[in-house]
């Protein structure tokens, strides 16, 4: 996927606040495209950790990022840079993520 696209989509994304529409969109369309989330939700989990809602894909909890190197790069580099959100080092910004 190429980096403009994703700074595109978030670029109003910011470590405080709900996710912009843009990049939720975005990130369903990374997620149509990754085979482990189609194939968890195609044949069901049974563990229950892998769900729909509002049409993201949810893992245990959480809004699923599927292994798209540049889209988690710029969230990261969004939550972390972000004058907002400061600097708790790399667990809490993993964690608030």
């Amino acid at each position: 996927m190429p980096r403009a696209y994703i700074i595109a989509a978030t670029v109003s994304e910011t470590a405080c606040g709900k996710t912009p529409i843009l990049l939720l969109n975005f990130i369903k369309v990374i997620q149509e495209r990754d085979r482990l989330a189609c194939d968890r939700l195609a044949k069901g989990d049974p563990t229950g950790a892998w769900s729909i809602y509002n049409g993201v894909t949810i893992r245990r909890g959480l809004i699923y990022i599927p292994p798209c190197v540049a889209l988690r790069e710029e969230l990261i580099s969004r939550n972390h840079n972000d004058p907002i959100a400061g600097h708790y080092g790399p667990a809490k910004t993993i964690s608030a993520l």
